[in-house]
């Protein structure tokens, strides 16, 4: 069984991606008492992982009924009558037109911004980073490229409804409030429920890993800001996109924050004695995990090191067609 239910009406649903280096996805299905309900995130388009998605659904829906949660009339294709898209990141959206068809009903929502990327995705542009010479720009180029690429989602996914900001949204038993937060993507959209001490976090707080960051759109301020946001809240579960549920939300919020923390330090310890590119301190930061985390990393190092230079500890300088980053 490829479901579990994380709270009562509940459901996580694992879809595998099928594909090198994409990770499986958690897409959220909330049984409302109308015998509708929500899904939190649309998964991939990827045939092979909506195939297992739209099965194991359907077999999700056909147990509702055997244990009479679900009304035997209601139509399949009337189940679901919200989508909620956390972000515009591939794993996330791209599956929004396969789910039209089968769900032609449901209003697609999300964050303004959110909507905005995904109507445009196709204006996308890399970001270029600074300071490699020109072979290895060309090879940094790729490798971010490809990168990138797996977070794409497809252009023009129409959204029917904006989210905003504290809006609530009905879900049977449940009451969730919008937070929209920046960090990782312009705007995520999560869920929270207060009286059930709930949140669905998409990709901002994982269990096992610390989310990415990195160009065009990421914010490591907004990160930063919303982790705090975060902190403060009283949950006792938290909901994620990838991996397993976090049953110990304020330990895993901090512990996230600390880790930021000691890498800005880091940063700076690496820029206290002479000026660093961001290729420089990206390979002292991360070379014990492999080219592949390093090339990826650069993006994350240079937005750290911009932050830096605004918060007062770090000096950007010119040094020829490079820049460099040392201690104030």
């Amino acid at each position: 069984m490829t479901w579990l239910e994380v709270a009562p009406n509940i459901f996580s649903i694992r879809e595998k991606s099928y594909r090198f280096s994409q990770p499986s996805v958690n897409v959220y299905f909330v049984l409302c008492d109308n015998g509708h309900g929500i899904l939190y995130d649309a998964g991939y388009a990827m045939k092979l992982s909506f195939n297992d998605f739209l099965t194991n659904f359907t077999r999700l829906v056909q147990q509702l009924k055997l244990e009479g949660r679900l009304r035997k009339e209601v139509a399949f294709h009337d189940i679901v009558d919200r989508i909620i898209v956390s972000h515009e990141h591939h794993d996330h959206s791209s599956g929004v037109p396969l789910l039209r068809r089968y769900f032609p009903r449901a209003i697609v929502c999300a964050s303004a911004a959110t909507a905005a990327l995904l109507k445009h995705q196709s204006d996308f542009v890399l970001m270029q980073q600074r300071g490699f010479p020109m072979l290895k720009e060309m090879i940094k180029d790729m490798l971010m490229n490809f990168f990138l690429r797996l977070i794409r989602v497809q252009p023009s996914i129409k959204i029917d409804h904006v989210l905003k900001d504290g809006e609530e949204v009905a879900g049977g038993e449940y009451n969730f409030r919008v937070l929209l937060v920046t960090g990782h993507s312009p705007s995520q959209a999560l869920l929270h429920d207060e009286q059930h001490r709930m949140l669905f976090t998409s990709d901002l707080i994982l269990q096992d890993i610390s989310t990415w960051l990195g160009p065009p759109h990421s914010s490591y301020r907004g990160y930063m800001e919303a982790m705090e946001r975060l902190a403060a809240l009283d949950l006792s579960i938290m909901l994620p996109a990838h991996g397993k549920m976090i049953m110990h939300p304020r330990e895993r919020t901090m512990q996230l924050i600390k880790f930021r923390q000691l890498r800005e330090e880091q940063i700076v310890k690496t820029c206290a004695e002479k000026s660093q590119s961001i290729g420089d301190i990206a390979w002292r930061t991360y070379r014990e995990r492999g080219l592949g985390i390093y090339m990826i990393s650069r993006g994350l190092v240079n937005l750290v090191a911009d932050y830096l230079v605004e918060n007062g500890r770090l000096r950007a300088i010119k040094a020829g067609r490079k820049i460099k980053y040392i201690k104030t």
